[in-house]
């Protein structure tokens, strides 16, 4: 049994219930919790006294300390007393509970002041985070004593940090901004510190992807009354306004760029006979000796008294009428430099109206165009080709961005490429994909371009020439000038290019070339001719020179052959050596039409020659192995044909120009003369051998004289002085030849010592040998490269043939027949030697054959 009376003086409420939940004891403290009296506690069952909210958080408690006999607690809410209890549930031995309350209200109400104040802060903080998002700042506080920050906004979209990873204080801030901008940070800090006024600043912050964007952060200092110091600031993304400020300072420096490039000044003027001038780039001092602001509002001078005043009316007039029908003119008028000097301009302007639609201003550009003028009086071009030529002269501007982009053209290079604006905007050369070639004709790829040149050296690529094909496919032909221009970082920004159309200059430049190459060709030839009697080589030079001048096929001197009845391809030249070749060709004389007209000294001219009925069978068979177009040019010497210059072209397009034709009659007629030169040459040179013969050859025998002998012994002699090499000598006399003459006669001995010399020739009929009359019936053998075995060698073959001639000798006392003696001599030349030794050796060696009895040899070795 439970003491009751020993919980009446508890002072705390309790109570103590049964394992049934029946009250058997408790406190008179209770009467704080509930309104019963003492006696009507005891017995009652404590669940039934209960409300049923109070039930509802106690009874998991009550049954949990049961079970687990360990102490419990619950809350609860005595909601019409406003109190607040905590009971807790303590199991005992007996299996009773002991409830005890403690009365919380007052922990209760500070707690809930406290959450509404922290409420409170957690709505200020959401207004804060709300203000920071709508104005997309971030606020941040810096408590100073112990440097911790604290920041609100959206830190991801403007740094790319989270508020977790913001800098946790003031030094770890300053180590993101930019180098460049903490000094200024810092002491924009101290200011605002040490006046008490608020500062702004803009710098630059790291952000998390490394890269720095713009801010501007306006802060100001707190103290505190507890002494605490704290700085607060609003920080605000500035990088849009940075770029576009970036990109305001890049269009003017490219517009300045841009305008210092153009090839003449651009203007704004008042549409006033004064030309009163509101804009004057710099660049027209350059071309009139004055400076720009002297123009300016009429500042010193009018534009218009810089004009020559037989232009100025013409000027006035003639934009006047050009605005009353169009925006946009042209004009050529001269001015006067500062140092008198005449220039001519022409200028090209658009018309800017006011709200009346008048012509108030005027926006122009002026191109000094003195060196097209003067260009055009010296090549004396008609008025009209020279207004019109006035008129084709543009210069055409196109910009592109580093990318090769094009992002700025004017009309004039629309005009000049054959495109529209349209086309070009926003195009590179790739996407236009341009053919262009070089002076040479070589196909240039976009890489080649001066404009690409110039984006990838970084470095102006100035005044090329280039020929582009148009979308009309005529080729035209530009000076073309790329220059990089570079933004304050010294990156390339932009490449700006100029485009001026040189057609009709490099036409008049190709066509003098051309006729400085004919010239030149010609002169060659002519010199050729002049310098060479060798037809061949004349022949030869010709054709290589015509084929590469007129850049044809085929090119062929042609000689006819009256007495064969034919037309022979003796030389050629081919630009190809894969075209079937013609030289060693044979065409029949006979009933051939072209050969007709070739005899009467006409050109012939033939295109597609396989489609002319006329040509004669044999030509047209011809024409289907050499297909083309033929001209054909006679050779005429001495009003005499002596053949053809022949000319194949492949392509049926490329008819024969006149000039061409003039130019290869003008050759025909070189070549004519070289052959006249060459016969008469080769005439002349037959004379002359023929003479040089008979100089060196004795009447009677045919064989070499007396003197020739003596010129080639001494020759001999030297030249085996040099190679060290034997030399024999033979003397020879026929036997008894004075008898001879005396029995058969002169004549007869005429004819026997020719019969005796051709016997000598057969046997030494090497091409070193000579053999010579040496005097009357004397002769004499040279025989280089000879020892003395092979001078009796040929000795004794000279002897057989002459006793195989069995020339009858009635009168010899040696042989019935006509015998001869024989003296050799034989050595080695030396320096100290001479070939009179031979000679004496030989005579010695003749004298000893005939004094043992004639008719045999005789040889001396000199030492």
């Amino acid at each position: 049994m439970i003491n009751t009376m020993m919980f009446e003086e508890f002072p705390i409420p309790l109570v103590v219930v049964d394992s049934q939940g029946e009250i058997v004891a408790f406190s008179a403290a209770m009467n704080q919790v509930w309104d019963y009296s003492e006696t009507s506690l005891l017995n009652q069952n404590l669940w039934h006294l209960l409300p049923q909210t109070w039930q509802a958080h106690l009874q998991p408690a009550y049954k949990a300390a049961i079970i687990t006999n360990q102490t419990g607690y619950a809350q609860i809410f005595d909601a019409p007393h406003q109190r607040w209890w905590q009971v807790g549930f303590v199991p005992k031995a007996n299996r009773s509970i002991w409830l005890i309350f403690w009365d919380l209200t007052t922990q209760q109400e500070e707690l809930i002041w406290h959450q509404a104040q922290l409420t409170e802060l957690r709505r200020w903080y959401d207004r804060l985070q709300t203000i920071a998002e709508i104005s997309q700042q971030v606020f941040w506080e810096w408590h100073i004593q112990d440097d911790t920050t604290l920041w609100v906004g959206n830190t991801v979209s403007l740094f790319g940090y989270t508020l977790d990873t913001m800098p946790q204080s003031g030094q770890a801030w300053l180590d993101l901004i930019h180098p460049d901008d903490v000094t200024a940070v810092q002491a924009g800090w101290e200011s605002s510190q040490n006046s008490g006024v608020p500062y702004c600043c803009e710098y630059r912050v790291r952000c998390q992807d490394e890269h720095y964007a713009w801010v501007r952060d306006c802060s100001q200092y707190f103290h505190s009354e507890s002494g605490e110091f704290r700085l607060l600031g609003a920080v605000a993304d500035i990088s849009s306004r940075k770029d576009a400020e970036a990109a305001i300072a890049s269009n003017e420096l490219r517009f300045k760029n841009l305008v210092a490039n153009l090839p003449g000044h651009v203007f704004r003027c008042a549409n006033d006979p004064d030309w009163t001038i509101q804009y004057l780039s710099d660049n027209i001092e350059q071309t009139v000796g004055y400076p720009a602001v002297d123009f300016i509002n009429n500042c010193r001078r009018t534009f218009a008294s810089i004009i020559h005043p037989d232009d100025q009316q013409y000027v006035y007039d003639t934009i006047q009428e050009i605005f009353q029908r169009q925006n946009h003119y042209g004009v050529e008028y001269r001015v006067i430099r500062a140092d008198g000097q005449v220039r001519w301009f022409y200028e090209s302007g658009q018309a800017i109206h006011n709200a009346a639609g008048e012509a108030q201003y005027i926006d122009g550009i002026s191109i000094d165009i003195t060196v097209q003028k003067q260009a055009e009086l010296e090549l004396a071009q008609s008025e009209s080709r020279f207004r019109q030529l006035v008129e084709d002269v543009a210069v055409g501007i196109i910009v592109h961005n580093p990318q090769g982009e094009i992002i700025l053209a004017n009309e004039r290079a629309a005009n000049i490429l054959g495109l529209s604006l349209d086309q070009l905007l926003g195009k590179s050369a790739q996407d236009l994909d341009w053919y262009v070639v070089n002076e040479t004709g070589e196909r240039l790829t976009a890489a080649q371009f001066p404009s690409a040149r110039a984006t990838a050296q970084l470095i102006p690529i100035r005044d090329v020439v280039l020929g582009v094909n148009r979308p009309s496919q005529d080729l035209i032909w530009l000076q073309v000038t790329a220059e990089p221009h570079f933004n304050a970082s010294q990156q390339l920004e932009q490449v700006v290019i100029t485009l001026s159309d040189i057609t009709q200059r490099k036409q008049v430049e190709d066509a003098l070339r051309y006729q400085s190459q004919r010239e030149q060709t010609l002169n060659r030839l002519i010199k050729a001719i002049r310098n060479s009697l060798n037809l061949a080589e004349i022949f030869q030079t010709t054709v290589d020179e015509i084929g590469h001048l007129l850049n044809v096929d085929r090119v062929a001197i042609v000689q006819y052959q009256p007495e064969l009845g034919q037309w022979d391809h003796i030389i050629e030249y081919l630009r190809e050596s894969s075209l079937p070749p013609s030289q060693g060709l044979i065409i029949p004389d006979a009933q051939n039409p072209i050969a007709t007209s070739l005899k009467q000294g006409q050109t012939v001219q033939i295109h597609q020659a396989e489609t002319k009925p006329n040509l004669g069978e044999f030509n047209r068979e011809l024409a289907t192995s050499f297909p083309g177009n033929w001209l054909m040019v006679p050779l005429q010497v001495e009003a005499h044909t002596w053949g053809s210059l022949t000319l194949q072209q492949r392509h049926p397009d490329q008819a024969w120009h006149p000039s061409e034709v003039s130019l290869l009659e003008v050759i025909a007629d070189q070549l004519a003369v070289a052959i006249r030169q060459a016969e008469l040459y080769q005439s002349l040179q037959a004379a002359n051998q023929e003479l040089s013969r008979l100089a060196i050859t004795d009447d009677l025998t045919q064989i070499a004289n007396r003197r020739h002998f003596d010129e080639c012994l001494a020759r001999e002699w030297n030249r085996l002085l040099r190679e060290q090499a034997p030399l024999s000598l033979v003397f020879c006399d026929v036997d008894d030849f004075k008898a001879y003459n005396d029995f058969y006669g002169h004549q007869a001995g005429d004819e026997c010592l020719y019969l005796v010399a051709q016997a000598l020739g057969t046997k030494a009929r090497r091409a070193v040998d000579l053999v010579a009359r040496y005097g009357g019936e004397e002769f004499a053998i040279i025989l280089p490269h000879t020892d003395g075995a092979g001078a009796s060698r040929v000795v004794e073959n000279i002897q057989a043939s002459l006793k195989a001639l069995e020339i009858p000798h009635g009168a010899s006392r040696v042989s019935p027949v006509v015998t001869v003696s024989f003296g050799i001599s034989t050595g080695r030349p030396t320096p100290e030697g001479s070939p009179v030794h031979l000679l004496e050796a030989a005579d010695q060696a003749l004298y000893q054959a005939k004094a043992e009895g004639r008719n045999t040899y005789r040889i001396i070795h000199v030492p």
